[in-house]
């Protein structure tokens, strides 16, 4: 249902089909209940949180994402929402003003922490949805995708997010450092984490995407690239108590075999200890930590003189294992599409 509204123009937007969308996914019941659990006032009238929230959504979808845009749909449209949002006197009497001050000063005294339990609330209730639909797949697959945002040069935000550096001196814009996990067969995504890409303040991919680890569902199983091929992000993920595939280079690989060699189509049980190199990298890490699992050889089907090496706790052949690794190409297919 979302792909359909996603897909639909502006002109043939279809109202409907969008309340039952926001009916399933985030009703008032549910933002009600999460501004209780966060001890904030739900605000009733025209512009109730529910109300911003799905505007804010309709701004998403629709092409023109303008303030104006959203006004109107729902003045247009706010006989729909009248039992569920919790609207006021003017919405039941159709005197809802078009001008958009009044929704700019509700979405600016929405909550951070009650938009970020909002986000988190769409995904899992999407996520049990778009589960249903696919009754073949035993257990989710979430890659990770790690991505950078060039912002506004607005003085918070080359504060927060300072620009980088090159040879002719200082960039222009801030540049915002994002990952977030994809479900490799629905394409949903989870509440992204963000970060700093230079300066002091600056975090790694790594760090990143530790902290979203915590939104995946706890039977999950955390796929990534070379770049997260490393001992302390797999032994973050082994905490967690998530299944692991992570690809490793081959001299890493070599590392963690401790020299021995592997071939092709096999697999070597392992104990994956932190180097000292890791260690100093990452001083947080208890001493005598360990990650049980399987490095796994694999020759690249595009490339026969390349071999891939990969990490993982799952119990799987390795022909299972890379036609698993395959799927992070539907993320890089959906983002392109």
């Amino acid at each position: 249902m979302v792909y359909v509204l996603y897909m639909t123009s502006p002109n043939s937007f279809d109202a409907i089909l969008f309340e039952r969308m926001l009916q399933t996914a985030v009703s008032a019941s549910a933002v009600d209940e999460l501004c209780r659990e966060h001890g904030w006032k739900v605000r009733r009238g025209v512009y109730s949180l529910v109300v911003v929230i799905w505007l804010m959504i309709y701004q998403r979808l629709n092409s023109k994402r303008t303030l104006s845009s959203a006004v109107q749909f729902l003045v247009r449209h706010a006989d729909h929402w009248q039992e569920q949002a919790h609207v006021g006197k003017r919405v039941r009497e159709g005197r809802i003003s078009t001008r958009t001050g009044g929704y700019c000063q509700a979405r600016s005294k929405m909550p951070t922490l009650v938009a970020s339990s909002v986000c988190d609330h769409i995904f899992a209730r999407l996520e049990v949805l778009m589960r249903e639909q696919l009754p073949d797949v035993p257990q989710p697959v979430f890659v990770i995708d790690g991505t950078t945002l060039r912002l506004q040069h607005e003085r918070e935000l080359v504060k927060a997010f300072p620009p980088g550096r090159n040879q002719h001196g200082d960039n222009h814009w801030p540049m915002m450092l994002l990952v977030a996990f994809h479900d490799v067969h629905s394409g949903l995504a989870t509440r992204p984490s963000w970060g700093a890409m230079y300066g002091r303040r600056a975090v790694g991919e790594q760090e990143l995407a530790a902290e979203a680890l915590q939104r995946l569902p706890g039977d999950a199983v955390v796929l990534g690239d070379g770049d997260f091929g490393i001992f302390a992000f797999a032994y973050t993920v082994q905490q967690t108590q998530r299944p692991m595939l992570l690809r490793l280079t081959a001299a890493r690989a070599q590392k963690v075999l401790g020299g021995n060699r592997l071939r092709p189509g096999r697999r070597r049980k392992v104990k994956w200890e932190a180097s000292r190199w890791e260690r100093k990298e990452h001083p947080d890490l208890p001493a005598g930590a360990v990650v049980n699992g399987w490095v796994v050889a694999c020759r690249n089907p595009a490339r026969q003189a390349e071999i891939l090496y990969f990490f993982t706790t799952l119990d799987l052949k390795p022909s299972r294992i890379l036609a698993l690794y395959k799927l992070r190409w539907n993320i890089e297919t959906d983002l392109r599409s």
